[in-house]
């Protein structure tokens, strides 16, 4: 490299030489074929250059660039060309390796080169739109992503796909079905990754469709189009996680575990984020809320910057209540409270519904009844999400359960229990199992409080059986209304349910309910998290809201949306009465 970019020759030497010598520079890499130089003495050597040539640091960064690409060392080339400013060169570069990057997943790596550089790079360049086109829409940047499809029409088949996986990314599933519908029948397996993303797609809108069968047989034909590509390992990625989301739909707990810890050991970038956020709701289901927890930390932020609304939902959601179980309500609230302005920014409304419902059943089980009605109230109207019925994260939680929770826990649980099996009946026709153990579980309860006893426990011990064969934990503990009174009464009935299992979920119920199923109430200030409380102290103060974001270092933004929380929790309409009501409950002077 040395020798390309000085235009000479014996640079081996020299530096073998140097090493001999102790100056600042050693041998590294399998080898030794690389050098390594000191950082310190790195910085000084470069500043030196700056201050005797500055003009030839551009052409040394440009040509060691042109090295790198040639030897096809594609990070460093870009990361020397962006450097060295020449626009052009980088441009050709990324063109070049930026499609293969995105199919390994590596998205937000590639959204990277491209914000640094120039607009104008990428006008006539079809290959390098078709890659921001992607990219842009892994972001959420949709306008962007349109703009960039409208200019990569080379090749009509990748455009429609392209388009449909737009629409999928921006919750417009009918215009997703459309746009696939006018190639797929344009696609064979011979096709490769677009066949396989193709069908990937089909899959997709067919489990939300509800035709489970169908999902299936797409995502199997979807296999012999990635394996064709050779290089399709994001979409081998999404093809097992699909396929788990299946066999979770269907009761086949230890099947989608499975599947999605198949898919996020083989994973890397996005596809690894993708897998986390499956993984992570499979553990917690499990009670592993060590494990759980570890995926969920390690790869929220990368879920939220570069996966589909599904998977926001469910890494969030899945956070929020690891935090919630182990007593952490401010950075449950935190974390919710974040998934609900993304809804905002996105124009995604299911992404604030659910982060409102979860916030509806924390409420709940804290006793504040208020709060969780209040939650509940925007999503009750059937539809009012816009989400189709088959939406995995509906599978944990939608307006509907929600609704079913509070007639059973502040309402009528005849009408509760009333309300529960129709919707039974509609989940056993459709073949979702889980939805349909979720549902019995609350009409057990309800049954129960009804006075049918005998048909509430019979009911549990069919639920108790599928659960232990699965080891379900969270997916019954997480709604512990009167469930820890069944269960004790289950165990003295000595039926024949694994004892272990038995116990610890008894102990998972019994961790946050307060006594009595809701009947403590919280103090609204409790429901504020500690940034809350120190805006709304400012605001106390006569503070404006760009005095209260330089001094707590935010943006005016988050301060507003702080505001919009506070005055959410404590049931006002603006920043004074909210600061009346805290006052009049003792919490501020």
């Amino acid at each position: 490299m040395c020798d390309h970019v000085f235009d000479r020759e014996g640079s081996h030497q020299i530096l073998a030489e140097m090493v001999e010598r102790n100056l600042f520079i050693s041998q590294v890499g399998v080898g030794a074929e690389w050098f390594a130089v000191h950082p310190l003495f790195h910085d000084f050597l470069k500043g030196e250059l700056r201050c005797v040539a500055p003009a030839a640091l551009a052409s040394v960064r440009r040509k060691a660039a042109q090295w790198f690409w040639s030897m096809g060392m594609i990070d460093e080339a870009i990361d020397h060309a962006l450097a060295a400013e020449d626009w052009t060169l980088a441009a050709n570069i990324i063109e070049e390796s930026a499609l293969a990057q995105i199919r390994v997943g590596l998205v937000q790596k590639v959204c990277c080169w491209m914000g640094r550089l120039p607009s104008g790079e990428f006008v006539s360049r079809p290959n390098l739109q078709r890659a921001r086109a992607y990219a842009m829409t892994a972001i959420y940047r949709f306008s962007e992503a349109r703009e960039a499809l409208a200019h990569s029409v080379e090749d009509e088949v990748e455009a429609h796909v392209q388009a449909a996986m737009l629409c999928e990314w921006n919750d417009r599933h009918d215009h997703a079905a459309a746009e696939i519908a006018k190639v797929a029948d344009r696609l064979s397996s011979g096709d490769g990754l677009m066949y396989s993303a193709c069908q990937i797609l089909r899959g997709n809108l067919a489990l939300i469709s509800g035709n489970f069968e169908a999902a299936r047989q797409l995502l199997d034909t979807a296999k012999v189009g990635y394996r064709k590509g050779r290089r399709g390992l994001l979409a081998s990625t999404f093809t097992l996680c699909f396929e788990g989301v299946l066999e979770m739909m269907q009761g086949h707990d230890k099947d989608g575990l499975e599947r999605f810890e198949k898919a996020f050991a083989q994973a890397s970038g996005v596809g690894a984020a993708l897998a986390a956020s499956y993984l992570a709701d499979a553990h917690y289901d499990r009670d592993d809320l060590v494990q759980a927890g570890a995926l969920a930390r390690r790869y929220l932020h990368q879920v939220r910057d570069g996966a589909p609304p599904d998977n926001i939902i469910l890494a969030y959601r899945t956070a929020a209540r690891i935090a919630f179980v182990a007593g952490d309500n401010s950075g449950s609230e935190e974390l919710l409270a974040e998934l609900s302005d993304l809804g905002d920014d996105r124009d995604l409304p299911r992404l604030k519904a659910s982060a409102w419902i979860e916030r509806s059943r924390q409420a709940l089980i804290l006793g504040n009844n208020c709060a969780a009605r209040k939650f509940s109230r925007p999503w009750m109207v059937e539809g009012a999400t816009g989400m189709p019925e088959y939406l995995y994260p509906q599978e944990i939680d939608d307006s509907q359960i929600a609704s079913f929770r509070l007639e059973l826990v502040l309402g009528d649980p005849e009408i509760a229990a009333t309300r529960l099996e129709e919707s039974l009946r509609q989940a056993r026709i459709s073949g979702r199992k889980r939805r349909e153990l979720r549902l019995k579980l609350l009409l057990a309860q309800a049954l129960a409080i009804t006075g049918k006893r005998g048909p509430a426990m019979r009911m549990l011990e069919e639920i108790l059986l599928v659960g232990s064969r699965n080891w379900m934990i969270r997916i019954f503990a997480d709604e512990p209304w009167h469930l820890s009174q069944l269960l004790d009464e289950f165990s003295r009935t000595n039926r024949f349910v694994n004892e272990t299992y038995l116990q610890h979920l008894k102990a998972a119920t019994a961790q946050r309910l307060c006594p009595g199923g809701g009947g403590v109430t919280v103090s609204p200030s409790e429901m504020l998290t500690a940034k809350e409380l120190e805006v709304i102290t400012l605001v106390a103060e006569g503070r404006a809201n760009k005095e209260i974001a330089n001094l707590l270092k935010i943006t005016d933004n988050t301060v507003e949306t702080h505001l919009r929380n506070i005055n959410q929790k404590l049931d006002t309409r603006k920043r004074t009465e909210a600061v009346a009501r805290l006052r009049e409950i003792g919490v501020l002077r």
